[in-house]
This record gives C-alpha cells, structure tokens and sequence, in this order.
C-alpha cells in the first residue's frame, strides 16, 4: 500500500467514517450456480453517500492487462480469460491519499472478461481500503460459495487454506510456479467466487515480490 507524504487528516477522517460503513448486502443473483453476491453497485450503493459526508472519493486505473489461456465451461464451451492489475487510490479532500493495488480475473464467451475481472478487482480494493465486510464472510459457514464441478459438492474453505499455504512453503520462484499452476488447475475444476480466486493470486504475488526481495538480499 502506497500513501503521500502525509495521511493525518486522511487518517483521522477514515477513523471517523469507517463506524458508519454497514455489512454490504448482496443483491446480485447467480441462477445458474444457485447462489447470491456482492455487486459493484451493492458496494458503490453503501459507501458512496458516507465517503462523500467524510470528504474521501476513489479513483481506479488499470495498469496491466494480461491474456490468459481460455478455458473450458462444464457444459464444453470456451470462455476468454484475462487477468488485470487495478490500482485505486483513496484521496481526501484534504489532498491526502491512500492506494492499494490488486489482481482480477475474469472469463467470459464474448467480450466481457475485461470487465468481470475490473469488476472484481475493484470490489476487492474498496473492501481493502474501506475495511468493508460483506454478507457472505466465508468465516461464517463450513462450506463457503465455491461448487466442485467434477462432484457438484461443496468445497469447504480448508481447499483455499491448503493453497495458500503451498505457495508460502515455496523456496523459490520455480517452485512458486508449480504450487500457483498446480491452485490454479483445481480452480479450473472448481466454481470460485472473484474473492477466493484473489486470495490465490494475491498469495502468489506476495510470495513472488519476497523471493524477489530476497534474492537481491544475497
């Protein structure tokens, strides 16, 4: 996380304002895979009025936009996917500000995964930056919202654990590779809300960014 040189205005009035941002409720529906969501403007709808009170808006931009492999859907079709790097900065009215960056993926059959994976990114970094909570903490049951395509059970949240956790044991980069592939082949087969998808990519960059640093340590 990046800030300016001064952040005790910024500081004082997010202290003020962060006891007045409620749970985000979930208006989005997904029929197909029978579960509700968090939409973009679930989270716009619950911070806007109060930020504005509090004198903070947000701007975002998309700083790398990568390519990846498509993938194929349980009822055989291809789908494009993409992953965006978003930067989104919390400015004051004072001047001051704060910013975060984040990953986001999305897939799609047309020409929608550009969004869904902006869309993602963006939700993440104002629950980030804000300290949102959302209705559906996936703390809060056994099972989180994820569906085995190959099963059609449930994945509890100890999959998301076991993932994460290999990508930390990783000695080096080669390594890091194989366990992110290796998460990243079960999400294939596994349906993963944009969250959980983040928590293994913001895992893996992590790690990357202290191997990195460790290396030039030496």
């Amino acid at each position: 996380m990046k800030t300016s040189d001064s952040i005790t205005n910024l500081a004082s009035a997010l202290a003020k304002m962060q006891p007045e941002l409620g749970v985000i409720g979930k208006s989005g529906e997904n029929k197909f895979d029978n579960y509700t969501y968090a939409t973009l403007a679930d989270y716009i709808k619950g911070t806007r009025d109060i930020m504005s009170k509090h004198g903070f808006f947000m701007v975002a931009s998309v700083e790398k936009l990568t390519q990846l492999t498509d993938r194929a859907t349980r009822n055989g079709s291809i789908e494009h996917a993409v992953q965006i790097s978003l930067t989104v900065r919390l400015i004051h009215q004072s001047g001051e500000w704060i910013e975060t960056s984040c990953i986001g993926e999305g897939q799609d059959r047309t020409d929608k995964a550009v969004y869904k994976a902006i869309t993602g990114a963006r939700k993440y970094a104002m629950a980030s930056l804000l300290g949102l909570a959302t209705s559906d903490d996936p703390e809060a049951d056994e099972e989180v919202g994820l569906s085995s395509i190959s099963t059609g059970k449930k994945a509890n949240k100890h999959v998301i654990e076991d993932m994460i956790v290999n990508m930390r044991k990783s000695k080096d980069l080669e390594e890091l590779r194989n366990n992110f592939e290796a998460a990243m082949e079960i999400a294939k087969n596994t349906y993963l809300q944009p969250d959980y998808l983040n928590k293994i990519i913001l895992a893996k960059n992590h790690m990357k960014e202290q191997l990195l640093n460790g290396s030039k340590e030496h």
